[in-house]
């Protein structure tokens, strides 16, 4: 098995000075968000990567991750960089009772109602992003049902200084 090669002695690269403006701009979401949901989410995370587990706690996950970051002007000397974060709860939807049959449609409408309301109050907190930040227009995704799972994800394309 190969090793992990530790720092031997380099100089230690500096955080690009957008790290610390996104941690905070994200960590604010999500405190944001997490105060106005209801029912509130069962977890509130900072996620780390692509792909956002399904496996939901009781009352729901509530995450902020960074989708993708490109940045903008000179490669070596960026005027500032382009990130797009995610905004996104999943919660549990009625799946097949005990018989084996599809959930009741007043069950499957309850569940929609849930997912618009959080998709409004997700957009109340991208709102409440400095204006400066906010590049162009947040877009909502659907996510789900799959695995009686369900909810949704702002996309928030955001610009941070470089």
């Amino acid at each position: 098995m190969a090793k992990h090669r530790v720092n031997q002695g380099l100089p230690a690269l500096p955080l690009p000075s957008s790290v610390p403006q996104l941690s905070d701009v994200a960590a604010n979401l999500l405190t944001f968000a997490s105060e106005l949901l209801d029912p509130a989410p069962g977890a509130a995370v900072l996620w780390p990567g692509n792909e956002v587990s399904w496996d939901v706690p009781d009352g729901g996950l509530l995450w902020v991750r960074v989708i993708s970051q490109l940045p903008q002007g000179e490669v070596r000397c960026p005027t500032f960089t382009r990130a797009n974060l995610g905004l996104g709860v999943l919660r549990c939807v009625a799946t097949m009772d005990n018989d084996g049959g599809p959930p009741k449609w007043a069950e499957r409408t309850e569940d929609a109602l849930q997912c618009w309301a959080d998709s409004a109050v997700l957009f109340e907190a991208v709102q409440n992003l400095p204006k400066e930040f906010v590049a162009a227009g947040p877009q909502w995704l659907a996510l789900g049902p799959e695995g009686g799972v369900a909810g949704g994800e702002w996309t928030i394309p955001v610009n941070l200084a470089a």
